[in-house]
C-alpha cells in the first residue's frame, strides 16, 4: 500500500482521503486521520521516535533527514497483516496508532500443515497469540509510548519469527532495514549499537563481493571468455528476496480480494 506524502494532502480534508491518501468517493471518513501537513507529520514522527526505546537518542537534526528520506506514514485496517513469519526482514515498524497482535506458528502445526497439504483457516492459521501492542494515549506534555515491532529479525539478519496483524484501525511508521540500522548503530546502548553494526558490515561485504563479482564478469565478457550471461551469482544481500511487501508479506490488494472472496 502506498505511503501517504505530506506534498500530496496539502489542501485535502483528512475526511475526505482513503487508505492511500487519496480522494475518497462519498467522502467517508477514513479509520485514521491522514495527516494534512508535511510540517505537522514530521512533528508526529518526531513524537514517535521520542515515545520508541530504539530512536528517543536520535537528535532533532536526525530525526528530521530519517522522516524526510526514510520514514513512511502508513495506514493500517483491522485484519491487515504487516508480518508474516518466515519472511525476508525489510522493515522496521513503529506504532502510530491503533492495535497489533502477535501470533507464533509453532513447529508442530507447519509440519502438520505440510504434511497434509492442508492449512487451518482463520485466524487458527496464524498461531497463537503470544502478545500485542498499542500505542498510549497522549498525557500532557509528555510524550506517549510508541511500541514497535520487526527489529529483532533486522538486527540478527533473521527471518521473521512471528505474523503482525492490525486488530484494530491505526497507522504505523515504517522504516526501511538499512536506514533503521543506521539509526540503531548510534545508540548508547551497547548491544543493540554492536548488532546494527555488524548487519551494515555485512551488507558492506556483500556489496564489496558482487561489486567484485560484476568487475570480474565484465572482463571476462570483454575478452571473450565464459558465457557473458552476467549477475546473479554468488549469496543474495542480506535481507534480501521476498518479504515485508510494502505494508507487510501480503499486499493490501492481494489481502482484499482474500477477504472478499
Amino acid at each position: 500500500m502506498p505511503a501517504v506524502p505530506g506534498d500530496a494532502l496539502r489542501g485535502k480534508s483528512p475526511s475526505t482521503l482513503d487508505l492511500a491518501g487519496s480522494p475518497r468517493k462519498g467522502g467517508a471518513p477514513t479509520p485514521d486521520a491522514a495527516v494534512a501537513d508535511a510540517a505537522e507529520q514530521e512533528e508526529r514522527f518526531a513524537a514517535a521516535c521520542d515515545g520508541n526505546l530504539l530512536l528517543r537518542h536520535l537528535s532533532p537534526a536526525e530525526r528530521s533527514e530519517l522522516f524526510r528520506k526514510h520514514a513512511k506514514w502508513r495506514s493500517c485496517v483491522t485484519g491487515q497483516p504487516l508480518i508474516k513469519q518466515g519472511a525476508h526482514a525489510k522493515h522496521f515498524f513503529v506504532v502510530d496508532s491503533g492495535e497489533y497482535d502477535v501470533y507464533v506458528k509453532g513447529r508442530q502445526q507447519e509440519a502438520f500443515e505440510h504434511r497434509t497439504r492442508s492449512r487451518a483457516r482463520g485466524r487458527a492459521a496464524l498461531g497463537s497469540l503470544v502478545h500485542s501492542y498499542t500505542a498510549a494515549a497522549p498525557s500532557g506534555r509528555a510524550s506517549a509510548f510508541r511500541p514497535s515491532f520487526g527489529e529483532l529479525s533486522l538486527l540478527l539478519g533473521a527471518e521473521r519469527a512471528a505474523t503482525v496483524v492490525c486488530r484494530a484501525n491505526g497507522a504505523v511508521w515504517t522504516i526501511g532495514r538499512l536506514a533503521f540500522l543506521r539509526a540503531v548503530a548510534s545508540t548508547d546502548h551497547e548491544e543493540l549499537a554492536r548488532l546494527a553494526a555488524e548487519q551494515l558490515r555485512a551488507d558492506e561485504e556483500w556489496e564489496k563481493e558482487k561489486a567484485a563479482r560484476h568487475q570480474a564478469e565484465s572482463k571476462a565478457h570483454d575478452g571473450g571468455e565464459g558465457d557473458g550471461g552476467g549477475g546473479g551469482g554468488g549469496s543474495p544481500a542480506p535481507g534480501s528476496g521476498d518479504g515485508d511487501a510494502d505494508l507487510g508479506d501480503v499486499e493490501l490488494g492481494d489481502w482484499e480480494r482474500r477477504t472478499s472472496s
